[in-house]
Formats: C-alpha cells, structure tokens, sequence
C-alpha cells in the first residue's frame, strides 16, 4: 500500500476517534452537574474549555507542523493528548475539571491540525476533493457510533470511564500508526526557518479569544459588569493582533487575505455553522436529559439520528461541489440549515423521537454539505503556494464558532429554562429555552450567508477560479 493511502487511513481512523471530545462530551454534562452539584451553565464550561483552548492553539499548530514536519507533531501531539485526556479522570472538582479540559484542547489542537493536514496533504492537489469527501464521510461513521456509546458507558459505569476508555483507544490507534507510517515517507520539504513561527501572534491570539468567549459565556448576568469587561479586553488585544498580524510576512492569521470577498465569504460562513453546530451539540442531550427526562443511553442514541445520512452526503457533495460549484452547493446547504433548525425549534415540545427525527437528520446533511463545499470553496480562494491556510483557518473559525455556540446556548436555555442543578433541575419551560436557542442559531447563519453571498458578489473580481479536484 502507498505511503499516502496509509498516511490518510491512519489520520481518518485517529479523526474518527477524536471526535469524542467534541460530540461526547456534551452528553455526560448531566452527569458531572450532578455529581458537582453545579449549575447548567457552570456545567457547560467542561465542553467550552475544550474548545476555548484548541481555538487559540489550532493554527499555531499547523505552522508547528509546516517547521517540523505534519507527522512527526500529529503523533506527538496524540501521546500529549492521551496524557491530558487521563487527567479529568482524578478531577476533584469542577473547577479542576475544567483546567484539564482547556489543557487538552491546546494539546490535542497539535494532533487534530496536523492529522488533517497529513490526511488531505498526502495526495496531489487534483485528487484532494475526494479525499476530503471521503474524510468527511469517514467522519461522519464516528457521528454515528460515538453518541451512543458515551451515553452507555455513562449510565453503566460513569463519565471518568467515558475518559479512560477513550485513552485506550486513542494509544492504540497512535501506536498503530507509528508502525503503519515507519515505511516510506512524506514527500521531502524544504526546511522553513524558525523565524516563520509567529510566537507573539499564537500567544496573542490566545489571550485575545479567551475574555471574547468568557464574556459570551457571562451572557446570562447581563446586569453585571462581567460580560462587558471581558469584550473589553478582547476589543484591544485583538485589536492589536489584527494590525500586527497585517504588517507581518508570516502571520499566525492571513489579515490581507480577508480583502477578498472569496476569501471571506466562506470564512465567515464556516464560523456562522460551527457557531449552530456548537448549540446543537451542546443543547441536544442538556434537552432530551433535563426537559424530556431521557436517559443518557436514549438521549445519546437519538443524537445518532443527526449522523445516519452524513457519510453518503459528504460524498454526495464532494461530487455535487465539483460538477456544479461549490458555491451553489454551499449555499443550498445554508439554507437547508436554517431550515432544519427553525423546524427543531417549532418542533422541540413534541418530546417524541419520531416528532424529531426528519428534522434532526435533515439538519445532519445540512452540516455535511456545508463541511465539505466551504472546504473546497476556501481551497479555491487560496493561493496555491499557500493551501495549508484554508484548514488553518477553517479550523479556527469553527472552534471559535463552537464555543460562541456553547456559551450563547447555555445562557439564552438558562434564561427560559432556568438554572437547575443536575437533571433533577429540569424546568417546564426548558421547552422554551431550547426553541430561543435554536432560533438564534438559525437567525445567525441565514443572516452570514446573505452577507457573505453579497460580499461575495462585490469582490466577484478578485475571486480566484477553483483548482480543479477529484
């Protein structure tokens, strides 16, 4: 087998697992709530830490890999991981717990950056559309299996479980790997000088997201000084970075780049359906667990209804983008998106599966669409001297999109809902809670794509013609 088919099983396999973090972790948030005695919204922090901290770390970890090489930073990062995911284990508390989720986020963003970048990467440009379609549908297989199991270890075992099993696997598949990728090798790189690491820029941008995404998660008191501070001291560093960053030849984040309509349009759009996809992640089994009293099992079985159609959609799209544009197949996806999230949040107080299942489906292959043509889409915008900028910044903007997501969904459910504590919290109008989310969900991407749509035709003369894929 050929080191590049390897290389992209071995990424695919580690990707697949990896999700866990982000689609699992959401469905043992009862669960520690009620262990800790703690609040929905302090709750909601463990799942928002993660993210918080691969955000800031996601695109420093791509230029880590440009200086040291994509494999040899994944396969680091993977053990790193494995060590940081064992910690929430020992947790004595929430707060605790929450440090160690931030942690491994930052560590993890080493091993995720850089096993996509090895997945994608290792084929020739005119055949990473299907890579990326297949990726997409590999991924979407973890969607399928990885909700259920959490919610069956959690109510068989507990939640630490849910950690150490998933450490186990992890290590096997990284061990796996290392043998799988000892043979051959990547196609020789010239070796960029340690002067293209923007240092000052990743910490910068670090601290400048941090007190953003603390003070949208302090939404909920917006009687206190709190919130505001935090936008406060995000508006000036990040300020700050944004013109340092412009003046820069090897910048952590493409300032100039976002002149371009092309550039910008999919950017924008990715961060707007991450943003959705953060809610929903999160809202979904706080929903099904607290305001329609299933259990963790049922509710993590439900949320596979999400995942049933996404394999053979990223396939499905990866095609479609190609034939017809990517743009197109973006923006029907957007509007199968906003669609699908206004009709769960009508459709939330049926409290049946059946009630929600098309919509829940419907809103699955939306996700899948829009991954797979904004990805081609951005690939388009780039120079082609310069891909490894479209993951980097896709993959920042989700992860800053995500936790916006969380944190704006805990407050406005905590708003209607009420602030319970554990499952036992559950509120009448939790029903309420759940539609005002979803609804903002659905108001925040319609009004990106109209936005995005229109930049996109001001600047159309700037936009670069798609590399041919697939």
């Amino acid at each position: 087998m050929s080191y590049q088919w390897r290389a992209f099983i071995v990424s695919v396999v580690w990707l697949s697992v990896a999700l866990s973090p982000q689609v699992g972790v959401p469905i043992l948030l009862p669960s520690i709530g009620e262990e800790f005695g703690t609040s929905t919204t302090m709750t909601a922090w463990v799942a928002l830490a993660y993210t918080l901290g691969m955000a800031g770390a996601f695109m420093p970890a791509t230029h880590i890999g440009d200086l040291l090489g994509h494999k040899r930073v994944a396969i680091v990062g993977s053990f790193l991981g494995i060590a940081f995911m064992l910690l929430p284990v020992a947790a004595p508390n929430l707060g605790m717990l929450i440090g160690f989720r931030f942690a491994h986020g930052v560590v993890h963003s080493l091993a995720i950056a850089n096993f996509i970048t090895l997945a994608v990467g290792s084929f020739p440009q005119e055949r990473r559309g299907r890579a990326g379609g297949l990726l997409g549908a590999t991924l979407g297989v973890g969607w399928l299996v990885i909700p259920a199991f959490v919610g069956f270890v959690t109510d068989q075992y507990g939640w630490r479980w849910v950690f150490v099993i998933e450490a186990g696997i992890v290590l096997a598949i990284t061990l796996a790997g290392m043998l799988a990728l000892r043979a051959g090798s990547a196609p020789i790189r010239t070796k960029p000088s340690l002067q293209e690491f923007d240092l000052p820029g990743a910490v910068l941008l670090m601290a400048g997201i941090t007190p953003l995404l603390v003070g949208v998660q302090l939404l909920r008191h917006p009687d206190t000084a709190g919130p505001w501070l935090m936008f406060a001291i995000a508006g000036v560093l990040l300020t700050v970075f944004l013109v340092t960053q412009s003046r820069l030849e090897h910048a952590t984040l493409p300032v100039r780049m976002f002149k371009r309509g092309g550039f910008t349009g999919p950017a924008a759009n990715n961060m707007a359906m991450e943003f959705a996809q953060g809610m929903t992640t999160y809202l979904l089994p706080v929903f099904f667990i607290q305001g329609l009293e299933w259990t963790a099992t049922y509710a993590g079985t439900a949320i596979v209804t999400m995942a049933i159609a996404r394999p053979p959609s990223a396939l499905v799209s990866g095609y479609l983008a190609d034939r017809f544009g990517s743009a197109s197949v973006a923006l029907v996806g957007g509007a199968t998106m906003v669609a699908a999230l206004v009709s769960l949040a009508l459709g939330g107080s049926g409290k049946t599966l059946a009630t929600l299942l098309p919509f829940m489906v419907l809103y699955g292959i939306s996700h899948s669409m829009l991954r797979v043509s904004l990805q081609k889409q951005m690939f388009g915008a780039v120079p082609r001297g310069q891909l490894g900028l479209a993951p980097g910044v896709l993959g920042l903007g989700r992860h800053v999109g995500m936790a916006a997501g969380i944190g704006v969904g805990a407050a406005l459910y905590t708003a209607f809902a009420g602030d319970g504590v554990g499952v036992s919290g559950a509120a009448a109008s939790a029903s309420d809670g759940f539609r005002a989310a979803l609804l903002v969900a659905a108001a925040v991407v319609a009004l990106t794509f109209i936005a995005a749509f229109a930049a996109t035709r001001v600047h159309s003369s700037q936009l670069p013609i798609e590399d041919p894929v697939g």
